[in-house]
């Protein structure tokens, strides 16, 4: 504490919630009351009032400690801590759920209500950057530099603008007749109407953004050597797949049906499995166009105008972690590596029906029929488990931990990147920064794919 001379034998607290220690004090004083509850400081030779500490009124319950020579909390006999908040509202073009990050003298987060209020409390004096975020959005100012002293700080507002993007928008494909119908908003009955799973393809937009790719040090089940944690940048939008493409859409695309789980009375809203990454899309790549005759290259056939294909491998992991750090996309992590019931929640693993596979048998067993499980927050299903899912790269184990813009993966290599775990898998290989990979050739009963729509 800083001590500052008013007048002779006179000396000023500055604020109020600063303490009043004992050992501050001037050389050869000590510390008294009168009965006005005051602190009065004497010089303890002569017995006369020598210094007296000039404070403003103390808080309502607050009284000063002669003892200790400290204010306290009457109630509890805690030496008192004022603290503060610091709130405000966003507003524009999104305004609930917005994500607001508190850095500086002290760091939190939270998202904000319904009306675009958010608050931090428990604040001390000090400085402190306040950054509100949203995939798909930008805002004025980005940030805000907000100063404590001694009071609350109000009105630290900003406006949303989405540049034209439209959260939630959907297309929805019609595998029959190569129509493509946008919306605005996912489809009402999206999962009480088989279509959805057999005729048609449903892709939701996912907006550009920034996320931190791998995982942490300390998360259960992790891949010490390939999941390193970088900050990726996605610049463009894209549209991903609502479910992994099922056998009933694969054969209206492709006119075969390739899957080991073919029983006729269960195939159509299982996803597709047994189909090699050349059999799916084939080609070169990090560019070029999928290779004549594959999937990709016959849907761009059926419906000209968009450029389908499978996510990259970073595509993927941002989109299976809708803004979430944890090993799964529902925001918890694993409490086991094996069997684990916050898994059972998201997607068909070995301990929720896997391991009762046989080829013939009903959706209780082997790979379930898609949207079984819960989505992420970007309503997309059965990103963990089911089946594994094939993304473009060529595989590379160290990514490192510079941030990357646009990653595509290797420029060459024996093995393409294949994400989300499958049926047959413990809990810890369906995590969202799981890294397996596959030779393109490989055409197993646990491994499938999700399209998406390529900017």
């Amino acid at each position: 504490m800083v001590w500052h001379e008013e007048a002779e034998g006179v000396v000023r607290v500055p604020q109020r919630q600063e303490l009043c220690q004992a050992a501050e004090l001037p050389d050869g004083l000590d510390g008294r009351v009168n009965a006005k509850n005051k602190p009065v400081y004497m010089n303890p030779a002569d017995g006369a009032s020598k210094v007296v500490v000039q404070v403003p009124k103390l808080p309502k319950g607050v009284v000063w400690d002669n003892l200790n020579h400290v204010v306290l909390d009457s109630g509890s006999g805690l030496a008192a801590a004022t603290t503060y908040l610091i709130t405000g509202t966003v507003s524009g073009d999104v305004a609930a759920n917005v994500t607001v990050t508190l850095s500086g003298a002290a760091t939190a987060s939270t998202t904000t209500a319904a009306n675009g209020t958010y608050s931090f409390s428990g604040l001390a004096n000090g400085s402190y950057t306040v950054t509100p975020s949203n995939p798909g959005y930008s805002f004025t100012p980005s940030s805000r530099s907000v100063n404590i002293s001694g009071a609350n700080s109000a009105n630290n507002n900003f406006t949303a603008d989405s540049g034209g993007f439209v959260d939630g928008a959907y297309i929805v494909v019609d595998l029959l007749s190569g129509a493509v119908t946008e919306l605005s908003s996912v489809p009402a009955d999206l999962l009480a109407n088989a279509d959805y799973k057999t005729t048609k393809m449903v892709f939701r937009r996912v907006p550009a953004g920034t996320f931190t790719m791998g995982s942490p040090g300390d998360e259960m089940g992790r891949w010490a050597d390939r999941e390193f944690q970088h900050q990726v940048t996605l610049t463009q939008d894209f549209y991903l797949g609502v479910f992994e493409v099922t056998q009933a859409q694969y054969y209206l695309v492709m006119g075969t049906w390739p899957s080991w789980f073919n029983n006729p009375t269960y195939r159509d809203t299982r996803p597709v499995e047994q189909v090699s990454w050349n059999t799916i899309r084939s080609g070169t790549w990090p560019s070029g166009d999928p290779g004549a005759d594959t999937f990709m290259d016959k849907l761009r056939i059926l419906v000209a105008g968009y450029l389908f294909d499978l996510p990259t491998e970073a595509q993927w992991e941002y989109a299976c972690r809708a803004g979430t750090t944890t090993a799964l996309n529902s925001g918890k992590n694993l409490t086991n590596t094996d069997e684990c019931p916050n898994m059972a929640e998201v997607g068909r693993y070995w301990y929720n029906g896997g391991s009762g596979w046989t080829q013939d048998g009903d959706l209780s067993v082997a790979t379930a029929a898609v949207g079984s499980y819960l989505p992420n927050a970007w309503g997309l299903y059965d990103m963990h488990g089911n089946v594994g899912e094939w993304c473009l790269d060529w595989f590379v184990a160290d990514l490192g931990v510079d941030p990357v813009v646009d990653p595509v993966g290797g420029a060459t290599g024996s093995n393409r990147a294949s994400r989300g775990g499958c049926w047959y898998d413990n809990a810890l290989a369906c995590r969202s920064a799981s890294r397996p990979s596959n030779p393109p050739s490989n055409s197993g009963n646990i491994l499938g794919f999700r399209a998406a729509i390529q900017p």
